[in-house]
Formats: C-alpha cells, sequence, structure tokens
C-alpha cells in the first residue's frame, strides 16, 4: 500500500472514528443531561407541592398556636380576677370583719360559683392534694394525691411539681365531658394562692381546636387536589400524596386516577414501599415499576417519594421513564445526522489532502532513507533537490525539507560530541567505581571480625547515595581489654566527602593508636582536618572506647547524633552525654569524654542522620520516634538481626523512592568479660 493509500486511509479512519465517538459520547452525554433535567423538572413539580403543604401546615399550626394561647391568656385573665376576689375575702378578715372559719368559707363558695368560656369552672386543693372546693360533691374532701387522668397518667404530681418550682402553670391532660364516655383533650392552669396556702386550678377543653385544626387539614386537601390537576411532568407524569399512617392515596388530582395503584398492581405493597423508602432516605426514595395507566400499554415508570415530616405525609411523583428520555433520543438523531453528513464531508476533504500532501514527500522520504547511507555525510545530489523543495514549497513541506537540511548538520555535530563525551562518561564512571571499591575496602566488612572473642559481637553496614559517599565507621583494639569504635558523617557527598572520610578515619585510628582518650582524640582531630580548610567541610563524629573486662564505656560526641542504649530491662533510650561542636569546623575546640557503664547483655546502637532522614515518595522522614520503636522491638536481637531489621523498616517506610543520604549503622552488643 502506498504511502498516500495509508495517509488517506489514516486521515479517514480517524474522521470515522472521531465522528463515531463524537456520535456516540455527546449523544450519551446529551441523552444524559435531557433525562436529568426531565427528572430535575419532576423533583421540582415535587418541591413545590411539598411547599404548598407546607404554607398550609404553617398556616394550620399558626391557628391552633393562636387559639391555645387566647385559651391560655382568657384562663390567666379569668385566675387574676379571681384572685382579686379571694383578696377581698382575705381583706375582711384581716380587719376583723369575717373570722378567718367564716372569710375561707365565703371565698370556696364563691370559688364553686364561677363560671366563664364553655361553663368552665375552677376547683380547689389544699397542700396535702385535699379537694376543698370542687363543683362535683363526689370529690370534695378527697385526697386527690393518685388521681389519674383518662389516660392513666398521674395528675396531681405534675400539678404539685408546677406549684413548687414556678408558683404556677400549665398542664395537659385528659378528661371526661359531662355525660360524654370519650375523654377529650384539656388544657389545664394551676396556681398557688400563697395566704392561705390554696392551689386552685382551672382547665379548658381543647377538642374544638381539634376539630377546627381537622376540618382546615380536609379543606388543605381539597386545594391540594385541585393544585395537583395542574401539576404536568412531561406528557403523562402526575403526582399524588401517600399518607403514611394508612399507606392510602390521600390526594390525587381530581381529573386523573393514578389507575396503576389498582389491586391488579398490588397498590399496598408499591405505597407501602414508597412510604418505607423515603422514610429511611432523608433526600427522598426512587425505584422503578410496569403498569399500565388510563388503560393504555404497560410502560416502565420512575416514582419519586418525598416525606412531610410533621403530618407524615409523602409526595410522589410518578413520571413514564420512556417520556424520560424522549428529549434526548431526539436531540441525538439529529446529532447523528449532522456528524454523518460531516462524515461524509470530511473523508472527500481528507482523500484530497492525502493525494496533495504525499507528492512532495517521496523526494523527502527518499533523501532522509540515504542518510544512514552515507553515514549521516552532506551528500550535494540530495541537497540540491531537497534545497529546491525548501525554496518551491512556502509552507509545512518546504519547512519540513529546511529542518531536514538543518538536522543533518546537527546530527554531524551531535555525533561528534556524543563520541567525546561518551567516552569522558566512561572515564569518570570507571574511575568511580574504582573509588568506590577503594572506599568501601578501607571500612571493615567481614563479620564477625574477632570471632575468637566472646566479650562482645558487633554488626555495621553502610549504603551510599551516590558511587561513593561521606559516612563512615571503623573499629579495632588498642590492647587485650580496650577496644574502639567509631560513626561518622561528613559534610556533602560525592568525592569530596570521599575523600574528607578517608582523610578521618585515618586521624582517628591514628590517634586513638597512641592511647589518647576518645574526647582527646576528637580535640586532636579536630585541630588536623580545620588546619588549611579552605573547603570548610566538617564531620560529625561519635567516638567510643570500651573496656571488655568491665563494660566501661568511655565517649565523645562531635555534633553526631546520639546513639541509642538498648538495657536488658526496661524501653530503648537515647544516650545521654555532652553534644559539642562538629570536627573540622573551628580550630581549637577542645572535647570532653562521657562515661557510661554496660551490664552484661545491653549494647548500643549508633547511626547516622540518613537513617532518621530518610524519606518516603511524600517526603516524609522517617523520624527519630519511629527507629526508637523499630531498635525497642528488635532489642533483643543480636547485633547483625538489629541492624538488618532497621535496615528492613526503612526500605519499607521508602517504598523504592529514592535515597537522598547515606545511610549507616553500627550495633555493639556487651555480653561480659570471658568466664575463667
Amino acid at each position: 500500500m502506498s504511502f498516500n493509500a495509508k495517509l488517506a486511509l489514516l486521515i479517514s479512519g480517524a474522521l470515522v472514528l472521531s465522528t463515531v465517538a463524537v456520535s456516540l459520547f455527546t449523544g450519551y452525554s446529551v441523552e444524559r443531561s435531557m433525562g436529568a433535567e426531565a427528572e430535575k423538572s419532576a423533583r421540582n413539580a415535587m418541591g413545590l407541592v411539598l411547599q404548598s403543604i407546607e404554607g398550609q401546615y404553617e398556616s394550620l399550626t399558626a391557628y391552633r398556636e393562636q387559639t391555645l394561647k387566647m385559651r391560655r391568656e382568657q384562663m390567666q385573665n379569668v385566675s387574676r380576677s379571681l384572685v382579686a376576689a379571694l383578696d377581698h375575702f382575705y381583706e375582711l378578715q384581716e380587719r376583723g370583719g369575717l373570722s378567718e372559719a367564716r372569710a375561707k368559707a365565703s371565698a370556696l363558695k364563691y370559688l364553686r360559683s364561677v363560671r366563664y368560656g364553655n361553663d368552665d369552672y375552677f376547683f380547689t386543693y389544699n397542700l396535702d392534694m385535699v379537694a376543698i372546693s370542687h363543683p362535683d360533691p363526689k370529690v370534695m374532701g378527697r385526697d386527690m394525691s393518685g388521681f389519674r387522668d383518662a389516660k392513666g397518667c398521674l395528675v396531681m404530681p405534675k400539678i404539685k411539681e408546677l406549684i413548687t418550682k414556678h408558683g404556677s402553670g400549665f398542664l395537659d391532660f385528659w378528661f371526661w365531658r359531662l355525660n360524654d364516655p370519650e375523654p377529650s383533650p384539656k388544657l389545664g392552669y394551676v396556681f398557688l394562692y400563697p395566704k392561705w396556702n390554696w392551689i386552685i386550678g382551672t382547665g379548658v377543653y381543647i377538642d374544638d381546636v381539634d376539630r377546627e385544626a381537622a376540618r382546615r387539614l380536609g379543606e388543605i386537601k381539597d386545594d391540594l387536589s385541585w393544585a395537583l390537576d395542574r401539576v404536568r411532568i412531561a406528557q403523562s407524569g402526575f403526582v399524588f400524596v401517600v399518607d403514611g399512617a394508612g399507606g392510602e392515596v390521600v390526594i390525587s388530582a381530581r381529573s386523573r386516577d393514578p389507575g396503576f395503584l389498582s389491586e391488579d398492581f398490588k397498590a399496598k405493597e408499591l405505597l407501602s414501599r414508597l412510604v418505607q423508602g423515603a422514610r429511611a432516605a432523608a433526600g427522598g426514595f426512587t425505584c422503578r415499576c410496569a403498569a399500565a395507566l388510563d388503560r393504555g400499554p404497560e410502560r416502565v415508570w420512575m416514582l419519586e417519594s418525598r416525606r412531610f415530616e410533621p403530618l407524615d405525609w409523602y409526595v410522589v411523583s410518578a413520571v413514564p421513564e420512556s417520556e424520560l428520555e424522549a428529549p434526548g433520543r431526539r436531540l441525538m438523531m439529529h446529532l447523528a445526522w449532522i456528524n454523518a453528513a460531516i462524515l461524509v464531508l470530511g473523508l472527500a476533504f481528507a482523500s484530497f489532502l492525502g493525494r496533495r500532501l504525499t507528492r512532495p514527500l517521496r523526494t523527502l522520504t527518499s533523501y532522509a532513507g540515504g542518510l544512514p547511507e552515507r553515514d549521516f555525510r552532506l551528500s550535494e545530489t540530495a541537497l540540491a533537490a531537497v534545497r529546491d523543495m525548501e525554496q518551491r514549497y512556502r509552507d509545512e513541506v518546504g519547512r519540513l525539507a529546511g529542518s531536514f537540511l538543518a538536522m543533518e548538520r546537527a546530527l554531524q555535530d551531535y555525533i561528534q560530541d556524543l563520541k567525546l563525551t561518551t567516552a569522558a562518561k566512561e572515564r569518570i564512571e570507571s574511575e568511580l567505581r574504582i573509588a568506590r571499591d577503594i572506599q568501601m575496602g578501607i571500612i571493615p566488612k567481614l563479620f564477625p571480625p574477632f570471632p575468637e572473642r566472646t566479650e562482645f559481637e558487633i554488626y555495621a553496614s553502610i549504603e551510599p547515595a551516590r558511587e561513593v559517599g561521606g559516612d563512615l565507621y571503623d573499629f579495632f583494639f588498642l590492647d587485650r581489654d580496650r577496644f574502639f569504635f567509631l560513626i561518622g558523617d561528613v559534610s556533602g557527598k560525592g568525592v569530596p566527602a570521599a575523600l574528607f572520610m578517608a582523610v578521618t578515619k585515618t586521624l582517628v585510628k591514628a590517634t586513638a593508636e597512641r592511647g589518647l582518650g576518645p574526647g582527646e582524640v576528637l580535640t586532636k582531630v579536630n585541630a588536623d582536618l580545620s588546619e588549611n580548610n579552605e573547603s570548610c567541610m566538617f564531620v560529625t563524629l561519635f567516638c567510643a572506647l570500651i573496656n571488655l573486662a568491665t563494660g566501661e564505656v568511655r565517649y565523645a560526641n562531635a555534633g553526631h547524633n546520639p546513639p541509642l542504649v538498648l538495657p536488658r530491662q526496661g524501653p530503648a533510650r537515647m544516650l545521654a552525654g555532652r553534644n559539642q561542636i562538629v570536627a573540622g569546623a573551628m580550630p581549637g575546640a577542645a572535647y570532653a569524654t562521657d562515661l557510661l557503664r554496660l551490664e552484661p547483655g545491653e549494647a548500643l546502637f549508633l547511626y547516622t542522620d540518613g537513617v532518621t532522614e530518610a524519606m518516603d515518595a511524600s517526603q516524609a522522614m522517617y523520624g527519630e520516634d519511629r527507629l526508637m520503636e523499630v531498635v525497642d522491638r528488635a532489642r533483643s536481637l543480636g547485633a547483625r538481626e538489629l541492624v538488618s531489621a532497621v535496615n528492613a523498616s526503612i526500605s519499607g517506610f521508602a517504598g523504592g523512592a529514592e535515597q537522598s543520604d547515606d545511610i549507616t549503622m553500627l550495633a555493639i552488643r556487651y555480653l561480659g568479660p570471658p568466664s575463667g
């Protein structure tokens, strides 16, 4: 197949794929958007119905609250008038016009005669809850402490609590009207008349308020039924209301019968499902069902219910699913025809464009194919053809021809530079490998290093971040009982740090073998390193000298991370002591020696900051707390196993992230002097 045919096929295929993809994805997106808008319209209709119900309910609630407020005010006003009358009898008693008994008897007689409203009356008890005034002779003189209302609730404890705490108050209870076998709700008001310690109360029946509320609720249903007649969702959708208590349709459009809720369609089961679903889901409940409405064909309906909690009503919208999807499908068909027309025109244009573009490309193809054969050297014959194309074409083809010429010249220069760069890189890499081998060779790598010595065990590991690094450790005997060990970290990385590390290790060992203590060793090493230190490099060092016969450890710290002490009992801890200035930074610095005694079985864990500053992919650091936790869990292990456990923990934490600093560790465990 020619390049012309391939190009035409490629462009045609791209057009076909893009047209099909745009048609499918755009159509799907449009169909979903249209369906979502239709569903949103249904929800808006439900929202309007809910708002209407809420407004009517608030009006009903306001009426009931206002009526009850008027009843309360009426009882309080009548009670104030009553108190004024009682005060009159009490003043006659105080002035001597009546004896106390006559004054009280006159007051009680007056109380029994007071009537207001719908023949409502007052009753009176003393503080022992004995009835001393009541229109019912059967109640007079009785102890009413155990009196229960029509619902079986104790009333007197509530009255006594109101009197004790507030002096007066309202309460609700159920009582029987005269000659009425069914109890009615009653609103009571009680207050204390403190001059004679009388508890006086009254009450009004409020069932007339509830009857009026029920009447108004019926009017609300009629109004909503009229409003639902005017609610339309798509073409056939409608809204109705279900009562959660009875599980029945209480409000529906007058001109439309929700026929799919007939017994043939298991109406009770569906209504119960809508009620339970909306009751459990705060944002509404959606389900689908198949049904025939108004004797039409069976269709899939989408039903959504939302709860109006104060009345336990459930507003349900019902709309055929096909009507929700119809606008999107129509628009999708229009888009399909438009895309098909675009595809036909695009294919014709692609064929024409492919033929025109491929004519000059044959020359460039031939030129490019000959470049490797000429080892990318300039050819005058080929150059003439490409230069002519560069001058003749003023579009991308001409610029492409010019790019080919520039590419050939650039390739010549690049090949020459690459040869030189590759040779230099191979020489540097070879030197770095040799430097790494030399660096690793001056650090003890054989473990156990002294298998014949049973007083201790020691293990160390080092992992440079680059080919060579600046971390170091060392250990050696000064005599039979004295064992010197150290760990350090040079500032910086790479070859300068490696050289400084080698010098530091050599100076420490040479100075320590003169029999000096750790502090004196660091003092001498600092003086040597800081002399002529024009690069301003420095090293953190921790040096220690352990007496294997006694477990005594003398140590000095030059700015290094404090080692961890692993006691036989209790958790691991940081080694206390003076953390002094780094070595090599300040001439004349003197270092002090601290003392530690290790008991048999106890250990020291030394490490560089590459351990605690190891980072994962999110740049989070390993940290001292995690190190302390890992070391504490592995404190009973041998020196090799302890270092391996920390190494494994760091690797797991880093999760493959690039190592940012050298990681060096040394563990030494004192086992005690040899027996015998």
